[in-house]
This record gives structure tokens, sequence and C-alpha cells, in this order.
């Protein structure tokens, strides 16, 4: 009898699915949505909806360090910079390069449209 509950493959990995949506769903709450850059804040990398998601996909040991990029104390973090997703319209307001403008604003829907939120 207990080792019939372990047979079921699927029902494990549907618990587990639930499982993992539901602890993305806790972090979330009380996260503020991530946009990470490269270094130099030509390209976006992602976006995910908390620092510690950010820092879990992005191998960040420390996920205070991302609170200090995107509050500017740092400029990056293991090659990786951060602002908050509310901050994004400010952050292209002060790019002159309209080319990089455009490309970084082409990212950002391609991501927000995808739903490729991590």
């Amino acid at each position: 009898m207990y080792m019939e509950t372990y047979l079921d493959l699927d029902a494990r990995n549907n618990f587990l699915k639930n499982l993992k949506e539901l602890r993305i769903k806790k972090l979330s709450m009380n996260g503020k949505t991530l946009i990470a850059f490269n270094k130099e804040y030509t390209e976006i990398i992602g976006i995910y909806l908390c620092q510690r998601l950010a820092g879990e996909a992005l191998n960040i040991k420390y996920y205070s360090d991302i609170t200090y990029v995107c509050s500017g104390k740092h400029k990056s973090i293991n090659g990786y910079g951060f602002i908050h997703e509310d901050k994004f319209n400010d952050f292209l307001s002060n790019i002159t390069d309209n080319n990089l403008k455009n490309k970084l604003l082409k990212q950002y829907n391609k991501l927000k449209n995808k739903d490729v939120i991590n």
C-alpha cells in the first residue's frame, strides 16, 4: 500500500508543478517586478516577479545585492543590472540614443506579450 502511492508519476509531477506555482505566487505577492539587463544596460535579460526569483534564475547568491542595484548603490551584480518595472519609463527617458531606446522597448514589449515572466 505504501509503495502504490509513489508509483503514479503523473500525479507526483502535477503535485510538484502546483507546489512550484504556489511558491511563485507567494513570493510575488510582496515583491516588486524586476527587469534584468546585461552589465551595460543595453539588452534585457528577463522580467522577474521578485528579487528572489531573479536571484535564483541568475545564480546570484545574495538577493539583497539586487536591491542595492535597483536603488543605485551599485551599478551591477554578477554582470547583471536591475531596475524595478515601475521605473522603466523613467529609465527610457534618460537614454539619449534613440536606437537603443527603441531596441529596449521592443524587447520589453516582446517579453511582456509572451508572458515570459519567471
